[in-house]
This record gives C-alpha cells, structure tokens and sequence, in this order.
C-alpha cells in the first residue's frame, strides 16, 4: 500500500490518541504523522517488528537518558505503530 493516508486510516480506530490534522512528516524508514500533541510513527515496510522492540527499548531507559516517552505501541493488521510524547528539539540531519 503505497499511500501513507490510506495507512493511517487504518489504524486510526485502534490508536488511542487525537490525530486530527496529524501532517505526515518526511521519513524514510516509516511514516511520521505530527500532531498539536504526540507523534505517530507508522512501520509498513521491512521488519514491521522493529517499533515494538523499539517502544520496549524505549520503556527500559531510566529517566536520567533523555528520550520521548511511549503513549502506546501495537500491531493492527500489517502494520505496527508507536504514539510518542513529542519533544522540543532539532532533527538530527538539519543540524
């Protein structure tokens, strides 16, 4: 499915977030949906297993690492995808 729109849509139903106008961000290892609040990240190619680990990494980290903090992660359908607690910061590729 080559539509990141299309991709949300489905797993709209099942994220337990707000993501009226989420605004697709670029990405080239998954689909990143920004919104007012938390960030989607959507897993559709490749090792779709990979946000789940991701999101239990995420989870182990004390809190003295700086890091965004899991809302959810989980499978629907095909797909796997991690709601995160946005932080303030740069990306890494623009700096």
């Amino acid at each position: 499915m080559s539509d990141p729109a299309a991709r949300l849509e489905i797993i709209r139903p099942a994220v337990p977030a707000d993501l009226g106008g989420a605004v697709l961000a670029e990405s080239w290892s998954n689909d990143t949906w920004l919104t007012g609040g938390p960030v989607l990240r959507l897993c559709w190619r490749g090792d779709r297993e990979r946000l789940v680990r991701e999101a239990m990494l995420l989870g182990s980290l004390p809190a003295a690492v700086p890091h965004a903090t899991v809302v959810a992660a989980a499978r629907t359908g095909d797909l796997t995808w991690m709601v995160l607690r946005r932080l303030p910061g740069e990306r890494l590729d623009l700096v």
